[in-house]
């Protein structure tokens, strides 16, 4: 909303004046003393009708009463000289300079902010708004062909809008709400920035829903289709527990170790290829085990039915399709 604004010619500055009442949110008049026209009074600005009644006798000779209303201030309606840009009227208190004009001789009064006194606000809400639009053929500037600045701290919030009225890809709009701790960066195809310092939560969510959340003391990930991760050099994972669900599992490497106390796999066949395959330290296979390459075991294994304690083998039977060399056997 802007203020309304005086006919051409004969707008004249008026007065000094001090504003008698605080300016309502919604509005853009006040009630302003002018100074300079009331010299005499003293004390503080303040806004006060005074009845005053008068007697006498009309054409027809009838007696009659009549009360009328005065009042030390006067109704001047907001003047912007701003380049258009502002939408809303300085909140001014009590007792704020503005500067006063008057259209002739006429009590049509209008008021501009001189910033003398910004000392006396308190809480304050201004809404900027330029134009974004080429169309000849609009009439009126709104949020939806411009680009919209508001700063409120009666409700603590920053708020930045643009409009895809010049054929803008996408609208903006940036948000922080001081009340509740949050910062909100989105856009009109779903893409959002979210930090809730309340929280603890810095969250991205793109349009197709993938995911990164980061909540306390956990992070989520989630993508409808895949996750990469692409490193120069390492990666390096520390935790106390490591779990992966998944249907299919393939590790490619040059070089693969494992250290661990004790490891255990659980599965109903068990295939190892590998030109070379050694087993170092117990071994326990109680399974189906295939092994395509050699097979070099440390001194005690249990592979099935077959034992090897101290580097003596113990089985149930040899049955072999190929020629088995044994020189010594007992």
């Amino acid at each position: 909303m802007t203020g309304n604004t005086p006919p051409d010619g004969l707008l004249k500055i008026y007065s000094l004046g001090k504003v008698a009442e605080n300016k309502a949110l919604d509005s853009h008049s006040i009630r302003v003393t002018p100074i300079e026209q009331l010299q005499m009074l003293d004390g503080e600005i303040k806004s006060d009708p005074t009845d005053h009644e008068s007697e006498g006798t009309d054409a027809s000779g009838q007696s009659y009463t009549a009360t009328s209303t005065t009042d030390n201030a006067i109704v001047a309606d907001w003047l912007p000289l701003t380049g258009g840009y502002q939408m809303t009227s300085p909140d001014v208190r009590r007792g704020e300079r503005v500067l006063l004009w008057r259209y002739g001789d006429g009590d049509d009064f209008y008021w501009t902010a001189l910033g003398m006194d910004n000392e006396l606000r308190k809480l304050e809400t201004v809404v900027h708004m330029y134009s974004a639009t080429a169309d000849e053929t609009v009439e009126e500037l709104t949020a939806d062909n411009s680009y919209v600045v508001s700063i409120s701290t009666h409700t603590k919030a920053l708020t930045v809008t643009t409009s895809k009225a010049n054929g803008e890809h996408t609208g903006w709009c940036l948000q922080l709400n001081t009340a509740e701790g949050r910062l909100m960066f989105t856009e009109d195809n779903g893409n959002t920035v979210e930090i809730d310092a309340k929280n603890a939560l810095i969250e991205l969510v793109n349009a197709d829903k993938t995911r990164l959340s980061l909540d306390r003391t956990n992070m989520y990930v989630y993508a409808d289709d895949g996750l990469f991760i692409e490193t120069g050099k390492s990666v390096e994972i520390k935790t106390q527990t490591y779990k992966v669900d998944c249907k299919d599992y393939t590790l490619n490497c040059t070089n693969n170790t494992v250290k661990s106390s004790t490891t255990k796999m659980t599965s109903d066949t068990t295939m190892i290829q590998g030109s070379a395959i050694t087993l170092d330290g117990p071994t326990k296979v109680g399974g189906d085990l295939t092994v395509t390459g050699a097979l070099t075991t440390g001194p005690n294994a249990t592979i099935g039915g077959l034992t090897i304690s101290d580097g003596i083998i113990r089985c149930a039977g040899i049955t072999s399709t190929g020629r088995v060399n044994a020189p010594n056997i007992n």
